[in-house]
Protein backbone atom coordinates (compact mmCIF):
# COMPACT_ATOMS: atom_id res chain seq x y z
CA UNK A 1 0.00 0.00 0.00
CA UNK A 2 2.64 2.27 0.77
CA UNK A 3 4.70 1.60 -2.37
CA UNK A 4 1.24 2.73 -4.23
CA UNK A 5 0.69 5.66 -2.33
CA UNK A 6 4.24 6.47 -3.05
CA UNK A 7 4.41 6.48 -6.64
CA UNK A 8 0.72 7.77 -7.01
CA UNK A 9 2.57 10.85 -5.24
CA UNK A 10 5.31 11.25 -7.10
CA UNK A 11 3.30 10.52 -10.49
CA UNK A 12 1.38 13.90 -9.07
CA UNK A 13 4.69 16.22 -8.73
CA UNK A 14 5.87 14.57 -12.43
CA UNK A 15 2.64 15.82 -14.02
CA UNK A 16 2.30 19.26 -12.44
CA UNK A 17 6.07 19.96 -12.64
CA UNK A 18 5.57 18.65 -16.48
CA UNK A 19 2.99 21.38 -17.37
CA UNK A 20 4.86 24.49 -16.57
CA UNK A 21 7.47 23.79 -18.54
CA UNK A 22 5.65 25.48 -21.89
CA UNK A 23 4.85 28.15 -20.02
CA UNK A 24 7.84 31.00 -20.98
CA UNK A 25 6.30 34.00 -19.02
CA UNK A 26 8.41 34.30 -15.69
CA UNK A 27 5.47 36.69 -14.16
CA UNK A 28 3.14 33.61 -13.57
CA UNK A 29 2.67 33.61 -9.73
CA UNK A 30 2.57 35.76 -6.59
CA UNK A 31 4.23 38.87 -8.27
CA UNK A 32 3.45 41.77 -5.52
CA UNK A 33 3.94 45.31 -8.01
CA UNK A 34 3.28 48.55 -6.59
CA UNK A 35 0.54 50.37 -7.92
CA UNK A 36 2.89 53.47 -9.25
CA UNK A 37 2.10 54.23 -12.77
CA UNK A 38 5.67 54.64 -14.31
CA UNK A 39 6.62 56.64 -17.33
CA UNK A 40 9.32 57.41 -19.63
CA UNK A 41 9.93 60.90 -21.10
CA UNK A 42 11.67 63.13 -22.75
CA UNK A 43 12.52 66.66 -22.23
CA UNK A 44 13.14 69.26 -25.34
CA UNK A 45 14.76 72.04 -25.03
CA UNK A 46 16.00 74.84 -27.35
CA UNK A 47 20.35 75.32 -26.95
CA UNK A 48 19.26 78.30 -24.60
CA UNK A 49 17.46 75.80 -22.01
CA UNK A 50 14.07 76.81 -22.90
CA UNK A 51 10.90 74.26 -22.90
CA UNK A 52 9.70 73.25 -26.79
CA UNK A 53 6.65 73.08 -27.36
CA UNK A 54 6.16 70.55 -30.27
CA UNK A 55 3.09 70.66 -32.72
CA UNK A 56 3.07 66.88 -32.31
CA UNK A 57 4.85 63.66 -30.94
CA UNK A 58 4.59 59.89 -30.73
CA UNK A 59 6.62 56.97 -30.31
CA UNK A 60 7.12 54.29 -33.00
CA UNK A 61 8.03 50.59 -31.96
CA UNK A 62 9.96 48.74 -35.03
CA UNK A 63 8.61 51.63 -37.24
CA UNK A 64 4.56 49.76 -37.61
CA UNK A 65 3.46 50.15 -33.96
CA UNK A 66 2.74 53.72 -32.66
CA UNK A 67 2.39 54.28 -28.87
CA UNK A 68 -0.29 56.56 -28.86
CA UNK A 69 0.64 59.21 -25.75
CA UNK A 70 -1.35 58.53 -22.74
CA UNK A 71 -4.30 60.69 -22.80
CA UNK A 72 -3.64 61.47 -18.90
CA UNK A 73 0.15 62.69 -19.55
CA UNK A 74 -0.01 64.89 -22.83
CA UNK A 75 2.76 67.23 -22.43
CA UNK A 76 3.57 66.62 -18.51
CA UNK A 77 5.01 69.88 -18.35
CA UNK A 78 6.55 72.68 -20.78
CA UNK A 79 9.01 70.80 -22.89
CA UNK A 80 8.14 67.22 -21.24
CA UNK A 81 6.43 64.64 -23.49
CA UNK A 82 6.20 60.91 -22.61
CA UNK A 83 7.29 58.30 -24.82
CA UNK A 84 5.85 54.97 -22.74
CA UNK A 85 4.00 54.27 -19.68
CA UNK A 86 3.56 50.69 -17.65
CA UNK A 87 -0.11 51.21 -19.64
CA UNK A 88 2.16 50.16 -22.65
CA UNK A 89 3.95 47.44 -20.79
CA UNK A 90 2.42 44.57 -23.52
CA UNK A 91 4.27 46.35 -26.26
CA UNK A 92 7.97 45.80 -24.75
CA UNK A 93 10.00 42.75 -24.28
CA UNK A 94 11.53 41.73 -21.12
CA UNK A 95 14.81 41.69 -23.16
CA UNK A 96 14.47 45.10 -24.12
CA UNK A 97 12.81 47.10 -27.39
CA UNK A 98 14.01 49.59 -29.82
CA UNK A 99 11.17 52.98 -29.81
CA UNK A 100 12.18 55.66 -31.65
CA UNK A 101 10.45 59.08 -30.35
CA UNK A 102 9.27 61.46 -32.85
CA UNK A 103 8.62 65.06 -32.26
CA UNK A 104 7.12 67.36 -34.84
CA UNK A 105 7.24 70.93 -35.33
CA UNK A 106 5.73 72.93 -38.77
CA UNK A 107 4.55 70.18 -40.02
CA UNK A 108 8.46 68.41 -39.85
CA UNK A 109 9.96 65.99 -37.79
CA UNK A 110 12.50 67.69 -35.85
CA UNK A 111 13.35 65.37 -33.88
CA UNK A 112 13.81 61.19 -34.18
CA UNK A 113 15.43 59.83 -30.86
CA UNK A 114 16.48 56.06 -30.51
CA UNK A 115 15.53 54.32 -27.37
CA UNK A 116 15.66 50.76 -25.51
CA UNK A 117 12.84 49.89 -23.15
CA UNK A 118 12.82 46.93 -21.09
CA UNK A 119 10.40 45.66 -18.54
CA UNK A 120 10.30 43.33 -15.31
CA UNK A 121 7.14 41.96 -14.49
CA UNK A 122 5.45 45.68 -13.14
CA UNK A 123 7.14 47.85 -14.72
CA UNK A 124 8.70 49.53 -17.65
CA UNK A 125 12.65 51.43 -17.97
CA UNK A 126 15.10 52.64 -19.52
CA UNK A 127 18.00 51.14 -20.62
CA UNK A 128 19.39 53.19 -23.40
CA UNK A 129 18.67 56.51 -25.04
CA UNK A 130 18.71 59.97 -24.06
CA UNK A 131 15.81 61.92 -22.34
CA UNK A 132 17.21 65.73 -22.53
CA UNK A 133 16.98 66.25 -26.41
CA UNK A 134 18.60 69.77 -27.03
CA UNK A 135 17.46 71.48 -30.83
CA UNK A 136 19.33 73.70 -33.22
CA UNK A 137 15.95 75.75 -34.48
CA UNK A 138 18.11 78.33 -36.54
Amino acid sequence: MKIHLLFLTALIFFVSCDSDQGNDDPCIGNQICTTELKSITVSVLDQEGNPVALEDYYTFIDSRTRIEPDSSLQQIDKGIYPVATDNDIDKIDFEGTTVVFVGVLEGVNIIENTMVIKKDCCHISLTQGETELILNLE
